[in-house]
């Protein structure tokens, strides 16, 4: 019995060694790539179209590693204690909801809201203001259109 455990703990040192060389860790790699992109933005350098879709790609990628990471860490701690109804999962549950939650933003002007009626009003009035339209025409459109066209 205890040469197996030797052996097994011998394995997890292996495999801890053996994932630092490598990387996968999709955190670091979000960061990189997201710093990468915003590099590109700020420059603004046209013809770099091509390397923003990659990152853009790999940046997807990433992300889907952190979330199928996650999604493997949860399900390990869910089959160690218990099924989905235990008070293990109505934890995680409550947590994940409250760090959800927004319970105060700032508004432009810098003052803060705490009073959930004021917070939500303040969103609609935000998202309102981003997607209403500015008095441009149809016409005017088009003609962008036709113009970008034939630069193209």
């Amino acid at each position: 019995m205890f040469e197996v455990f030797h052996r097994v703990k011998n394995c997890h040192q292996g495999l801890r060694k053996w994932s630092k060389t490598k990387s996968f860790n999709a955190k670091k790699k979000i960061t990189e790539l997201q710093a990468k992109l915003k590099d590109i933005g700020e420059n603004n350098s046209p013809g770099m179209a091509g390397e923003i879709r990659h990152l853009e790609t790999e940046l997807g990628k990433a992300w889907e590693q952190e979330e199928a990471y996650w999604r493997q860490k949860y399900r390990k701690e869910w089959r160690i204690k218990g099924d989905r109804n235990t008070a293990f999962f109505d934890a995680t549950v409550s947590r994940r909801r409250k760090r959800n939650k927004i319970s105060s933003i700032q508004r432009q002007n810098g003052d803060w809201i705490e009073d959930n009626e004021e917070v939500v009003a303040e969103f609609q009035g935000y998202f309102q203001n981003i997607f209403q339209s500015e008095g441009i025409t149809n016409e005017e459109v088009i003609s962008a259109i036709k113009a970008r066209e034939m630069r193209e």
